[in-house]
């Protein structure tokens, strides 16, 4: 950092400090490094320092973005965006905050390409942006909590935003580190390499494509196309092309015993599979010693080590590319998926402190009625309203059950509120008990994490 003429007499804020550190910095990391764990630990220091600039500068950004969709002749709006993201880019890669720089580097790139008066042609683009702006203050609270980022979360929406440039999108794969030189291992029943043998496997690989594609059948399918490349792998043993067939064979195997989800993505790589096998057959042996496709095969190696089997092929896939333990499986990154999209956590704990203080006035009235201090009966109509409040906000922010508990004092209340019934001690205290699970419940809150929001 550039030191400060203290002749000059020079005075920066806090924000202008932050500025001046981001741009100085921007160009030390790259965010195209994909040589990284998928899951790696922070310094949450660093994200506590620049914690307060970081959130009133992308709320900042994000303000002048839907001022600017609103506006589109505001050229000064998307202007002040951009400088505004390009401040949190380089925060982003000062922290080194795997993905999240990945992200905010996209955003940038796609501001700068619009043009003056951006017509509803670049709609999508928008869109995907001010989404991605919400889910970057969304993984900066996850890695706060966490202590560790995980990239993988932001791919979809990063993704977004490239498909609207008309980018290919980056794999599931692009954060995994592994050793794509590694790959080593032994075949249960190795043959001698024959064309005829190779013409008939990629023949059972492509009968188990086929079905696939069509969604026919899916793991008779899936076998074929495992037992195949197994059988390829026996006729290749200890060349370059068998840790591929390898890789693949047991990504097929934990695909099935996992019950993995097969989008498009994971279609079109089983398909770049095949083509890998035309040229084995076209080529012949000669292929085998052809170097390995790198991305290709950390894809295949990706879903086995994301499936989470403990199956010992598994295992040993993970032990000869020196794959560490992830630390989540594909269902955790679905269910992380759907909480970054959900209520920011500032959100949340402003709605907890809200439903505590409706609870705090019902538990008041109950209580100066369980001292004979006041009507019950006059107090009913104000506690159903806002018990009612609690419960459905409860529903909003994913505690169904405390909710449910809620509705069903809520109609007691209202029953005795009809039967113009005042409630006797007993009943107040049942009343009080469930007041009491629902807001030690909403305590919790407070410090709630993304898993739990």
């Amino acid at each position: 950092i550039p030191r400060l003429d203290n002749r000059a007499n020079l005075r920066i804020t806090k924000r202008k400090w932050l500025r001046a550190l981001a741009l100085v910095c921007l160009p030390i990391i790259s965010y195209q490094d994909a040589s990284v764990s998928d899951q790696r630990t922070v310094n949450l220091t660093s994200l506590n320092i620049v914690k307060a600039e970081f959130l009133a500068t992308i709320q900042l950004a994000t303000n002048q973005l839907e001022q600017f969709i609103s506006a589109r002749d505001r050229q000064d709006l998307i202007t002040a965006a951009l400088e505004s993201f390009q401040q949190i880019d380089g925060v982003f890669r000062i922290v080194q905050l795997q993905g999240a720089d990945l992200l905010t580097a996209e955003i940038v790139d796609t501001l700068k390409s619009l043009p003056p008066n951006a017509d509803a042609s670049h709609d999508a683009a928008l869109a995907a942006v001010s989404t991605a702006a919400f889910v970057a203050t969304r993984y900066f609270e996850y890695v706060q909590q966490f202590e560790k980022s995980m990239p993988v979360l932001l791919l979809p929406f990063i993704n977004d935003i490239r498909i609207t440039k008309n980018l290919a999108p980056l794999p599931e794969s692009q954060f995994l580190m592994m050793n794509t030189l590694g790959g080593e291992h032994a075949v249960s029943a190795s043959a001698a390499y024959s064309q005829d043998a190779a013409r008939r496997f990629r023949h059972m690989y492509q009968v188990g494509l086929l079905g696939t594609l069509q969604g026919q059948n899916a793991d008779y399918s899936l076998g074929l196309m495992q037992r195949a490349l197994e059988r390829m792998d026996a006729i290749s043993s200890e060349k370059p092309l068998s840790k591929m067939l390898w890789a693949a064979a047991v990504a097929l195997a934990v695909v099935r015993e996992q019950q993995l989800a097969l989008p498009n993505s994971r279609k079109m790589l089983l398909s770049a599979m095949d083509r890998q096998l035309k040229k084995l057959v076209q080529q012949g042996e000669a292929f085998l010693d052809s170097p390995v496709d790198d991305a290709l095969l950390r894809a295949f190696v990706y879903i086995v080590a994301v499936s989470g089997s403990e199956s010992t092929a598994a295992k040993n896939i993970r032990l000869a590319f020196a794959v560490n333990p992830l630390g989540y499986t594909e269902s955790d990154v679905e269910e992380e998926l759907n909480n970054l999209r959900g209520p920011g956590l500032s959100t949340v704990q402003s709605v907890a402190e809200v439903i505590r203080e409706e609870i705090r006035s019902s538990k008041n009235a109950l209580e100066m009625a369980a001292q004979g201090g006041g009507d019950i009966v006059a107090t009913y109509p104000d506690m159903i309203a806002s018990l009612t409040r609690v419960a459905e906000t409860l529903t909003v922010v994913g505690l169904v059950s405390p909710g449910q508990v809620l509705r069903e004092q809520v109609s007691k209340i209202h029953q005795w509120e009809q039967e113009q019934h005042a409630a006797d001690n007993a009943q107040l205290v049942e009343v009080a008990d469930t007041l009491l699970y629902i807001e030690s419940t909403v305590s919790a809150l407070q410090n709630i994490n993304l898993s739990q929001a």
